[in-house]
């Protein structure tokens, strides 16, 4: 595994760059395995939701070191689904048979979708051994490293991509606006980014907020599954297109998607149905809990 890149000390807002926030919740304490304990605050300068980690000295690395955890977190059937839904969202703006790079690769599942749907692909994952896992499930070109080391571990490939995603990615970086930056300078200058991230302005969000506030606390159950795992920042449309602007790109089609309970088994039984149930009336009330956004360089597209 590469060395980790430099990082932006924990209070600091990973868009603007503040150091003024709310403090929204407090998750310093946890027994979830892989999460990273801390406070989860808002920016009062842009609105970014991020968590200002109880264990600063620990590299954000190490939390994502057990292979074995990412590893069969994934129903595969399940994971699919999601994966066919956000191709066939690409193949509206990128064709089978471009180069796409992707960024937090895991362990394959989304390289062997888009292999198998004719991209001509190559990932990037942090974990050495989720690497290895990827290359083995997609038959790609898999590079073991830092994102947010990309033009070290991607030299001489800028310009080369047609398209670039991001799955469940950016909300577990400390410095997402670089991340975005420097992933854009690998696209064509046609090209297209995706980024796929939960939706914290959505109604499933809005819900469990509810819950905690009308009971002063004592139900924390909800937000925990929300903010007590290994996500470090929490966008909403707005914040997501704030950063993606920020980072030099022209935010073009957000496209909501229903939360899958059952993709990651986060929830079963009386549960799961509540989650369907609220993800059946979010198109009309605040949004699914999942968001697809597509976006370009800034300028003219290449003639």
């Amino acid at each position: 595994m590469s060395a980790p890149a430099p990082q932006r000390p924990w209070t600091v807002c990973p868009a603007c760059g503040g150091t003024d926030h709310r403090d929204d919740y407090d998750f310093s304490v946890t027994s979830t395995p892989g999460a990273v304990p801390g406070r989860v605050v808002t920016c009062r300068g842009c609105r970014l939701q991020f968590k200002i980690a109880a264990r600063p000295d620990v590299p954000l690395a190490d939390y994502y070191a057990d292979t074995g955890l990412y590893q069969h977190r994934d129903d595969e059937a399940e994971a699919d689904k999601e994966f066919t839904r956000i191709l066939e969202i690409l193949r509206g703006r990128v064709q089978p048979g471009a180069r796409l790079l992707d960024i937090g690769s895991g362990p394959g599942n989304f390289l062997r979708a888009a292999v198998r749907a004719g991209y001509d692909v190559t990932g990037v994952e942090l974990n050495a051994g989720l690497a290895e896992l990827a290359r083995t499930a997609s038959g790609a070109e898999v590079i073991a490293g830092d994102a947010l080391a990309l033009p070290r571990l991607l030299a001489g490939r800028e310009g080369g991509y047609d398209v670039v995603t991001m799955l469940d990615l950016i909300e577990h970086v400390l410095d997402p606006v670089r991340l975005l930056r420097e992933a854009a300078s690998f696209l064509k200058p046609d090209g297209v980014l995706l980024v796929y991230t939960p939706n914290h302005a959505g109604l499933i969000t809005r819900v469990a907020a509810l819950a905690h506030g009308l009971t002063l606390g004592r139900v924390q159950g909800p937000l925990r599954g929300i903010y007590d795992c290994d996500h470090i920042v929490f966008f909403t449309p707005e914040t997501l297109h704030d950063a993606v602007r920020r980072a030099g790109l022209e935010p073009g089609a957000l496209t909501m998607v229903k939360f899958n309970p059952d993709r990651r088994n986060i929830a079963r039984g009386v549960t799961a149905s509540a989650l369907r149930l609220i993800e059946s009336v979010s198109p009309v009330l605040f949004g699914e809990f999942r968001m697809v956004l597509l976006a370009r360089p800034a300028g003219p597209p290449s003639p």
